[in-house]
């Protein structure tokens, strides 16, 4: 990675704004002393931070994955940069923005869930519309923060919706290009054909997935896929042919 965000912004060796804690630790000096030991992230890269003389009733209890707002020096320890933590506190909700804390999807997840629900809407056959419709909505929280992969292809915050966004302005074309296909069949396949990558992946809301599932591990998202939309149909009364 690169040097933090945070950093790029610094006013000399003064910095101040949101990062997310990548680890944290309460630590002892030789005297005795304790002091919180982090690793402080952003979507520019990664850092070791130091807060001298904590203290849970001043400073509050933290861990990894919190994001927060910091100010203090910039210090080398080793020939490397090393933050000396002044003032710390959680951010509020929304107040930071998730572009500057880690890497995100070229699209805005509301907007491209906004056109791939425009597009189900415009489906023809309302069987295979209320399907694909229901199981957008069963997921959306998720979706709007999901990556697609661990690693590898569209592994950021809301990757799995800008690649499924993706696919679909490719299938358009050639349905475009084929006429005689069934376009609501063909966007329908590609709308879920990755919505398995939920359960198949273990990412929290700021979009990180960290490992697999256990399920993910043992069916893969291909099965837990075909198993949520078959029970989903059944739950509305839609022919098993439909799904």
């Amino acid at each position: 990675m690169g040097r933090m965000l945070l950093l790029q912004k610094a006013q000399g060796t003064a910095f101040e704004g949101f990062v997310l804690i990548k680890s944290v630790a309460v630590r002892q000096n030789v005297k005795g002393a304790d002091y919180l030991d982090l690793v402080l992230a952003d979507a520019g890269g990664e850092a070791v931070a130091k807060l001298w003389d904590y203290s849970r009733e001043n400073h509050g209890v933290y861990d990894a994955g919190d994001v927060i707002k910091v100010r203090g020096q910039i210090t080398l320890w080793k020939d490397n940069e090393q933050l000396k933590v002044e003032r710390i506190r959680y951010a509020a909700p929304d107040e930071a923005d998730m572009n500057d804390l880690v890497p995100c999807a070229p699209v805005d997840p509301q907007s491209a869930y906004a056109s791939i629900l425009q597009t189900v809407t415009a489906f023809s056959d309302e069987q295979i519309k209320r399907l694909v419709l229901e199981v957008l909505k069963n997921n959306r929280d998720q979706l709007l923060y999901y990556p697609a992969a661990v690693k590898l292809h569209h592994a950021t915050r809301g990757g799995l919706l800008h690649h499924t966004l993706s696919i679909l302005k490719l299938a358009k074309s050639v349905v475009a290009a084929y006429p005689q296909l069934n376009g609501d069949l063909v966007y329908a396949g590609v709308i879920l054909h990755d919505i398995g990558k939920l359960r198949e992946l273990d990412a929290d809301e700021l979009g990180l997935a960290g490992a697999y599932t256990t399920e993910g591990q043992l069916l893969g998202h291909i099965n837990l896929g075909i198993s949520e939309i078959a029970a989903t149909a059944k739950a509305l009364g839609i022919p098993r042919e439909k799904s």
